[in-house]
């Protein structure tokens, strides 16, 4: 398979929404030069034409649904919508919930889309990432290695 996407979206001012963002500096150097990973703060409407022509996307942004600081979410995003709750309180005009239903409805979304949420505790302006958020880092990273690594062999 070729095409992989890897993005970690978010805001780098706003505590815990910077998390997608350092799971995709973390997965710089790691995953094989064959994969592009993304580190964007862009408005989430402009990821369509990111993952154009791509066999699989993977997405990973910081969620703040309730449950415990540092749970990881996973939504295979052409078997089920991610639920409203897990997106809700995005700091972009065009949300990426907004964004991932749009390309569904224009089937513009990847043969694999897979989204990663991180669950946030603090969203305060200037905020470093909160402790459980930041320990949740390694964790997904590793997650997304392995779905990469079996992406490329075909599974």
């Amino acid at each position: 398979m070729s095409g992989i996407l890897v993005v970690g979206t978010g805001n780098s001012w706003r505590g815990d929404d910077a998390v997608g963002l350092e799971v995709a500096s973390a997965l710089r150097g790691r995953l094989p030069e064959t994969v592009r990973v993304l580190a964007t703060e862009a408005e989430q409407s402009s990821l369509m034409d990111e993952w154009e022509g791509c066999d699989a996307v993977l997405i990973v942004d910081a969620v703040h649904s309730g449950a415990a600081p540092g749970s990881i979410h996973r939504v295979d995003l052409n078997a089920e919508v991610v639920p409203h709750a897990v997106l809700q309180g995005s700091t972009h005009h065009f949300s990426l919930g907004d964004t991932i239903e749009l390309a569904r409805a224009l089937k513009r979304l990847p043969a694999k889309a897979l989204f990663l949420g991180i669950e946030g505790e603090s969203f305060s302006p200037g905020e470093p990432l909160s402790p459980a958020v930041a320990a949740a880092v390694p964790a997904i990273v590793e997650e997304i290695a392995k779905e990469v690594e079996a992406l490329l062999n075909g599974n």
